[in-house]
């Protein structure tokens, strides 16, 4: 993945919020037939839960930021790593493969070095049981690769429930302001409870929405990553037997 579709992912995720946040100042603005609305005012108007929202979608930019590096099949796999570790293991110097892994850790320095522990440490090895090894080593990293973006489908659940809670406090002040004085009731105490549960309604789904997307590209990424762990760790078993002879 260039930097070029990086940074382009990153700005997509950051459009799509602020465009939601603006089409929601809009529509207040509308409603309201107020002309002077910022969108610090509708943050504003969104109660204290909206803190909580824009720390939400700080982590969810950061975590967008932080899968484009990491979910790449040069991280897991890197193809030079692969190339001298094969190398080193078709020719037996599991010494000089050992200090390969040290020196580069990644998920395949980790599936070679399950293998490595086992052809060292045990004098009578099976070829079925060192294939056992490595693929064993080779499906922990892969669900550790594939669980990574999980983060992000927990924040695309939780930011929507934390904007209905915002929701609940809003209706909550809206309705305690009639509870208290039926006679006494001003339209704009009504109108700002309202506006509160709205707003915050709609920032949970405006930083929901987004991760939700991101997460089934990173799902999808991380399968592909995972795919060509699969063919190294495959390389790695094929250069083991060819050591071993």
């Amino acid at each position: 993945m260039s930097t070029r579709k990086m940074l382009g992912g990153l700005m997509l995720f950051v459009l799509m919020t602020c465009f939601g946040l603006a089409a929601y100042a809009g529509a207040a603005v509308d409603a309201g037939g107020v002309s002077q609305l910022t969108l610090g005012a509708v943050f504003a108007k969104g109660g204290r839960i909206m803190y909580v929202l824009a720390a939400m979608s700080v982590a969810g930019m950061a975590l967008v930021i932080y899968y484009f590096f990491v979910l790449r099949a040069e991280q897991a796999a890197p193809r030079g790593f692969v190339r001298e570790v094969t190398g080193k293991l078709a020719a037996g110097s599991w010494t000089d493969v050992r200090e390969a892994c040290t020196e580069q850790p990644c998920a395949l320095a980790e599936v070679v070095l399950a293998g490595l522990d086992y052809v060292e440490n045990v004098p009578q090895q099976e070829t079925m049981m060192l294939k056992e090894v490595i693929e064993s080593e080779g499906a922990r990293q892969g669900v550790e690769i594939q669980t990574q973006p999980q983060f992000l489908l927990d924040l695309a659940i939780l930011s929507p429930m934390v904007g209905l809670l915002g929701s609940v406090f809003g209706m909550f002040g809206a309705f305690n302001a009639v509870a208290l004085d039926v006679a006494k009731a001003k339209p704009i105490e009504l109108a700002g409870g309202v506006a509160e549960a709205l707003i915050a309604t709609a920032g949970g789904l405006i930083i929901g929405i987004p991760a939700m997307a991101f997460y089934g590209y990173f799902r999808n990424r991380a399968s592909r990553v995972v795919s060509k762990l699969e063919g190294a760790a495959g390389e790695v078993l094929t250069a083991f037997l060819k050591g071993r002879k």
